[in-house]
């Protein structure tokens, strides 16, 4: 069984960085970026590139594969939970003529024979 939740690697650059004893204003220099790019990776509002991947490894020696990796877990988890909710939100309902009817908010209608 799959579990019900997954962290986004921001979660773990600002392990890495608490770590070190480094500062998110550190990592950006060092990367020479933005704070902002590494206030919004930390906070989960960005993703994880290869590029970023490869900067982070450089300053902090944490590999970029493993960055990649846990983003790529963090997208097909959240996909999933979106599959989930979409599938939650369809309802089937039975006419008196002896079709169903399978509906979701915002998508076509759908009939079959019941």
């Amino acid at each position: 069984m799959e579990p019900n939740y997954c962290v986004h690697p921001g979660a773990i650059i600002k392990s890495i960085l608490m770590s070190i004893d480094k500062t998110q204003q550190w990592l950006a220099d060092e990367m020479g970026v933005k704070k902002t790019i590494i206030s919004d990776l930390v906070r989960g509002k960005r993703n994880v590139t290869a590029n970023l991947a490869n900067e982070i490894e450089k300053a902090t020696g944490y590999k970029a594969k493993y960055l990649l990796e846990q983003q790529n877990e963090y997208d097909l988890f959240v996909l999933r939970q979106e599959e989930e909710k979409r599938a939650e939100s369809i309802k089937y309902s039975s006419n008196s003529n002896g079709f169903g009817t399978i509906f979701a908010l915002g998508a076509q209608t759908l009939s079959f024979a019941a």
